[in-house]
């Protein structure tokens, strides 16, 4: 997916938002805010929202000296979501469709941005994704919702790539690995996450303290941005991601950088942006499970 003049005002929410993370110094905002505004005429509309995205976060960091500013957010999320897990986990295993139950908590999950909020309550988030019972995944069209040809490539899959989003998500996408695991006993399953710290994005610390790391292989993707931008990534993710039978990625960032790879990977996010709303032609507050490159695509 390509930039749209839309991001430009999200590239500055997104440096302040960052900046207040690291301390509260308006002059130091100031001084990041002069720094992107003076960078933005250098970013190309043909250039992925995650690549500059990256530059933001750069620019916040070397002024700052904070390595991960959302550090405590991320734990916190985390430790609400594995509270929350259990009640979750139950009413997976006694929906009609477990698989589509879990499929529907992990991406009503994507909510979890503190990337694009900066004033979310997690709590409150949380707390609303396990109330909502049904999820009222929005299925008018079936093009945005392609549950039937999900099932279908994992049933016939050997190996599945996860690509992971955000932290406190990771919980949910982790109850839909372990009934992808139950229902598939023969898939062998890798989880992607960051390389390093972006935003709220999961790394392998995250993956470590919510038990991920015990249940199935975590590997880095080598990616040090939201999504997943190839030219970043090592050899050994390049190699998986195109050798994998089936390959999910979570989150908007991954569909960002994903929606026009050469493979098919099967996207699943929630539309929170008019950019994203007009390049898939969707709502904002849409869940979406679409594959890459698909009629949905300009």
């Amino acid at each position: 997916m390509r930039t749209y003049t839309d991001c430009f005002i999200c590239f500055m929410n997104l440096a302040l938002n960052i900046a207040r993370r690291t301390g509260d110094d308006e002059q130091r905002e100031k001084m990041i805010l002069e720094k992107v505004a003076g960078l933005l005429p250098t970013f190309s509309l043909d250039a992925r929202p995650p690549e500059m995205a990256y530059i933001v976060n750069n620019v916040v960091r070397e002024v700052t000296g904070v390595e991960d500013p959302f550090e405590e957010d991320k734990r916190e999320s985390n430790r609400i979501a594995l509270q929350m897990a259990p009640e979750v986990r139950s009413l997976i295993r006694t929906a009609s469709d477990p698989l589509l139950s879990a499929i529907e908590f992990s991406i009503a999950g994507n909510s979890i941005d503190l990337g694009a909020n900066h004033d979310l309550d997690l709590d409150a988030t949380l707390r609303e994704i396990v109330e909502d019972e049904m999820m009222r995944i929005k299925t008018e069209d079936p093009s945005r919702f392609r549950l039937n040809e999900l099932k279908e490539s994992l049933r016939t899959s050997s190996s599945l790539l996860y690509l992971a989003d955000n932290a406190g998500e990771i919980v949910f996408d982790m109850l839909l690995i372990e009934l992808i695991r139950e229902e598939y006993p023969d898939l062998e399953i890798t989880v992607a996450v960051r390389n390093s710290p972006i935003i709220n994005d999961v790394t392998m610390k995250d993956a470590e303290q919510i038990g991920l790391t015990n249940l199935v292989r975590v590997i880095s993707s080598g990616s040090d941005t939201a999504g997943t931008l190839m030219e970043m990534c090592t050899p050994e993710f390049r190699e998986l991601f195109y050798s994998a039978d089936t390959v999910i990625g979570k989150g908007q960032g991954n569909f960002e950088t994903l929606s026009d790879i050469d493979r098919e990977v099967f996207l699943l996010f929630k539309t929170k942006c008019n950019a994203i709303a007009r390049y898939t032609k969707s709502r904002i507050g849409d869940i979406m499970l679409i594959t890459s490159g698909s009629d949905w695509a300009h």
